[in-house]
């Protein structure tokens, strides 16, 4: 069991491409026929992976995420991590805030020889609201 993502290059490699904005990079590290979900969207193709991550950075052009604390056995990983961002653009329906988010959230991802198989984001959508003052 591991405790850092630099266990898996693959994600390790993800994290640092999303940090530093290179959504090619990012979505490099996907295997073609990978699956994305979080509590916005379920089952994301890799195309559309790398559309609503393009989507994400255009509403906090500052996002980065850290990871916390990291779980890893095989080729499946769980992260616990921190979203920084503000929110410059709409998000999910929500009109720029200009807000300061600082939320936890947690990462379940499988990883195989073609790449990242499946990545499953769970977060707190009423923590968000709440960050973003839209209640």
């Amino acid at each position: 069991m591991s405790t850092t993502v630099d266990q898996n290059p693959r994600i390790a490699r993800a994290v640092e491409k999303f940090n530093d904005h290179d959504l090619d990079g990012f979505i490099a590290e996907f295997a073609d026929d990978s699956r994305f979900t979080d509590p916005v969207e379920e089952g994301l193709t890799k195309a559309e992976t790398q559309a609503y991550m393009e989507e994400l950075v255009e509403a906090f052009p500052d996002v980065r995420v850290e990871p916390e604390r990291v779980i890893a056995s095989g080729n499946e990983t769980a992260m616990e991590c921190t979203f920084h961002g503000t929110q410059e653009g709409e998000f999910n329906g929500i009109p720029p805030t200009g807000e300061t988010v600082d939320d936890t959230f947690v990462s379940l991802i499988t990883v195989s020889d073609d790449g990242i198989t499946s990545w499953t984001d769970y977060w707190d959508r009423m923590s968000l609201a709440e960050q973003l003052g839209v209640e």
